[in-house]
């Protein structure tokens, strides 16, 4: 009992500051990969969901990325519920949520983004809180003009990817996006200013 009362004298900024200071690690990853023919206000690309492995790796920049071990997740064609790696087997998958049966091939692994900035944003916060503890990555094929401005912003230095040699990546991380949400951030307003990176 004395242990639920501490919690209860416990703000917001203290419990953000607990989270930050431990090396909490996000348990979803939610990757977005850019079109190099998205514009500012139209976003082109694809959406997909993974399980974190638990193994971490970094870049030269410091962000994590995923690496092998990390598993994909899936949507349901029904329900559009998230089907977890425990919930599916070689031959079929059950949705957790309406308890239907699936091929494997009759799942959505990834969704094809092609739309207005707005709508786009709109989407990705239904995807996004279907497992909100998740490491949101963008990545942008190198050979086109925003990968050249990013890696002239960071001193021209040339990122090793051990994983996705053709891509440079963006990692907006769960702790900042709890921190913007604390902090009296608008998440759609944050989401919009991270697709149009």
């Amino acid at each position: 009992m004395s242990g639920n009362r501490q919690m209860q004298n416990v703000s917001a900024s203290q419990l953000m500051k607990m989270i930050s200071e431990s090396d909490v690690e996000a348990p979803y990853k939610l990757m977005i990969t850019k079109s190099s023919v998205a514009k500012p206000d139209f976003f082109i690309g694809i959406v997909s969901l993974f399980k974190n492995g638990g193994e971490k790796h970094y870049d030269p920049r410091g962000n994590r990325y995923p690496i092998s071990g990390d598993q994909k997740l899936y949507w349901c064609t029904g329900c559009g519920g998230v089907i977890d790696p425990g919930w599916h087997a070689r031959d079929f998958a059950i949705c957790p949520k309406c308890q239907s049966q699936w091929a494997p091939e009759d799942l959505t692994g990834e969704y094809l983004f092609k739309h207005d900035i707005d709508i786009a944003v709109k989407r990705l916060l239904v995807i996004y809180m279907q497992r909100p503890f998740c490491d949101i990555y963008m990545t942008h094929h190198r050979r086109t003009v925003r990968s050249h401005e990013i890696t002239e912003a960071y001193g021209g230095v040339a990122e090793v990817d051990l994983n996705m040699e053709d891509q440079d990546r963006i990692v907006y991380p769960f702790i900042s996006i709890m921190n913007d949400i604390s902090s009296g951030g608008d998440l759609s307003v944050r989401l919009k200013d991270f697709l149009r990176l």
